[in-house]
């Protein structure tokens, strides 16, 4: 989903068009953190 609108409206390369490569890295696995601490609760 990052990869499509609303984060896509600032570049159409998404999150990648942001940040460098690392910085998508830790972004995408704060994301998977929050996902399986969601889960989990």
């Amino acid at each position: 989903m990052l990869y499509e609108s609303p984060f896509t409206d600032l570049t159409a390369h998404g999150p990648d068009g942001l940040f460098d490569s690392p910085q998508v890295d830790e972004l995408l696995a704060a994301i998977e953190r929050v996902r399986r601490t969601a889960m989990a609760a």
